[in-house]
């Protein structure tokens, strides 16, 4: 019997039964509006989401705690989310299951695939975590050894947290891999938003894409960065298929143009798609003293339903003016040196976004030290409304658009 301490329907369930684990980046404009950024094929941080939340959780005031209960487990509200999803799919609950890891093993992933198995051995599943090396694809099953006794296991559910994985799989994973040939591509993932956009007018009032060009020749990206700064924009270039804040180059003007067109020459010399956008110019958020950063908002979904939020703030702080912008204090990835917040979901709140003062806490990690700032964020109002909204409709599109 399966038992969990949420309920998704059928429905939900059906809607998005190809892209069941979302995760989406947000940007927050100057002009209010939210900027949709990118939609994630494996969403990482729910560990370290629900670690840091554990650290910060005494200290927020007694009749705030409650928001904070489903993020202290977040990792096993993940567990529950893929057995009600292989119910609706077999009709009944697992026996075994497996959590993937890369050949290259990023270290402060690890403890995330760790407790995800854990959390599944909790429900009663036999579970393992699997290096992908240690993986046999045959017949359209994936099956491994388990070096305790020689036995041959076919795991009935997939936790899917690596991004070259076989297509076609018939038993059941989560995420599949063809949902990647969409969300591992911004120039794919956009067109479906952009299609969706389109067919839903009044879902502009909640969301936008930035003002975006791409192509593999650096004579077609130069001339893309002066049109844009023409237009009295600045200028953010960055890999199609880039992760982590990797390769992204800001441009706040000709003079810059030229200055940069050698890193323009380098991240064009791999004949892969650039991504020539207009910089959205941030929401300046006062968040430490007098400082003010640029943060954008990575949005966590279960079959369409918003269930975590986070900010990720830039490690350098922004100019209200917006001078001299430059990496540092506009990208926002945890890999490049930005901070998470923990943000907190409160339904009944007219505003926006608060700011609840903590201690600061440090989380070591196999390669990674996560060092916290001194509060947690609070979010409300018409940007949560709006946040739930997106998740839901942009969830049913990237399903909707994924070809199995």
């Amino acid at each position: 019997m399966l038992i969990c301490d949420f309920y998704i329907s059928y429905d939900e369930w059906a809607e998005t039964k190809y892209y069941p684990y979302e995760g989406y980046d947000f940007l927050l404009g100057r002009d209010g509006c939210l900027y949709f950024l990118e939609a994630n094929a494996v969403p990482a941080g729910i560990y370290v989401l629900s670690v840091i939340t554990r650290m910060q959780y005494n200290d927020l005031p007694p009749y705030e705690k409650h928001l904070a209960n489903d993020l202290v487990k977040f990792v096993d509200r993940f567990a529950e989310m893929a057995l009600i999803y292989y119910y609706y799919e077999r009709g009944e609950s697992p026996q075994t299951a497996i959590v993937t890891v890369p050949p290259h093993r990023e270290g402060f992933l690890n403890p995330e695939r760790i407790a995800i198995s854990y959390a599944l051995r909790r429900k009663g599943i036999r579970s393992w975590v699997v290096g992908k090396s240690k993986l046999i694809y045959e017949n359209g099953f994936v099956y491994f050894l388990d070096p305790k006794n020689h036995e041959e296991i076919y795991p009935d559910l997939i936790i899917r947290r690596s991004f070259d994985f076989p297509k076609k799989v018939k038993q059941i994973v989560i995420n599949p891999s063809e949902v990647g040939y969409i969300t591992g591509s911004k120039i794919r993932t956009y067109k479906v938003i952009s299609k969706l956009l389109d067919s839903l007018p009044e879902l502009a009032k909640y969301v936008k894409i930035p003002f975006t060009l791409y192509s593999r020749s650096l004579n077609k990206v130069t001339r893309y960065v002066e049109e844009i700064l023409e237009m009295g924009k600045r200028v953010i270039v960055k890999p199609a298929s880039g992760s982590g804040g990797e390769g992204i180059i800001v441009i706040n003007s000709k003079e810059e143009l030229e200055s940069k067109k050698g890193l323009l020459e380098k991240s064009a010399r791999n004949k892969k798609y650039l991504m020539v956008q207009e910089l959205i110019l941030p929401a300046p958020v006062l968040i430490k003293g007098n400082r003010y950063y640029a943060f954008d908002i990575r949005a966590y979904g279960f079959m369409g339903r918003l269930v975590g939020l986070h900010l990720r703030r830039a490690p350098i702080p922004i100019d209200t003016n917006y001078l001299d912008l430059d990496y540092y204090n506009v990208v926002s990835n945890v890999s490049a040196g930005g901070v998470p917040i923990i943000a907190l979901m409160d339904r009944r709140s007219k505003r926006d976004l608060r700011f609840i003062r903590t201690k600061k806490y440090t989380l070591r990690m196999a390669d990674k030290v996560f060092r916290t700032d001194d509060y947690v964020t609070i979010v409300g109002g018409e940007l949560l409304r709006r946040i739930e909204y997106i998740v839901r409709v942009f969830s049913k599109a990237i399903s909707s658009a994924t070809s199995l």
